[in-house]
């Protein structure tokens, strides 16, 4: 599954929004034969904010004092940050926003949220597994408030941000690409694109790793024949 987006602004923050999560590839949905791999820009540790204190006011104050706790431990920290993810973007969450939506948890009487938090994926891979072990470090390090509870659920996002920026790359990879099956073919072919103008699309392919990639496709044909019918796709 894939995520598509454009530059805009969330909730009325007036924030142009551009860290992506990845997800994983579907079986179903094939990649095209030309992608730019590249390194996650950040790591995002799914945490969950619960409370059960009956009196629905104090339940609420009691979990949002504890994420100003959190974000005030985070600021202590120079390798942590917490956000929050909504719609597949990634929102810092700050003082000025803490107060996110709560759902009902289990019980009429609770209430829940989750946070990331979120580190860069250092250079040196070799870090990679430390940085985890910080982050879960970190949400055992954040002060609760009343019956409030934060809590890792062990889930481990990776992040991109900006990846429309990298379509010049992944263009020139393709045309490397179909000049080298023309080329191969000989002077009597040439190729018929279709795709190449459409918005970047990412999927994780591996803990760390993504693929970035135009979901074009291409025919090759013989020089002499001048226009093709297609089928469309559904």
């Amino acid at each position: 599954m894939h995520l598509q987006v454009e530059s805009r602004s969330l909730n009325g923050w007036g924030q142009a929004l551009e860290e992506v999560i990845v997800t994983s590839a579907r079986i179903d949905e094939p990649l095209p034969g030309v992608v730019l791999k590249k390194t996650g820009d950040f790591l995002l540790l799914e945490v969950e904010v619960w409370n059960d204190t009956r009196d629905e006011k104090r339940r609420k104050q009691e979990i949002y004092q504890t994420l100003k706790n959190a974000i005030s431990t985070a600021s202590k920290h120079r390798n942590i940050e917490l956000s929050i993810v909504e719609s597949g973007f990634v929102i810092p969450l700050t003082l000025d926003n803490h107060r996110i939506e709560l759902k009902r948890g289990s019980r009429p009487d609770t209430s829940r949220a989750k946070v990331r938090v979120k580190t860069a994926i250092p250079s040196d891979m070799n870090k990679a597994t430390k940085l985890v072990e910080e982050m879960a470090s970190f949400v055992d390090k954040v002060n609760l408030v009343g019956r409030t509870e934060f809590n890792s659920l062990g889930s481990i996002d990776v992040s991109v941000v900006n990846p429309n920026q990298y379509r010049s790359e992944i263009i020139a990879l393709f045309s490397a690409d179909a000049k080298a099956v023309a080329t191969s073919l000989g002077d009597d072919y040439k190729v018929i694109v279709e795709g190449i103008d459409r918005p970047v699309q990412w999927v994780r392919v591996g803990p760390l790793q993504l693929a970035l990639y135009v979901p074009y496709s291409y025919n090759v044909i013989p020089d002499n024949i001048t226009s093709i019918s297609l089928t469309p796709e559904y």
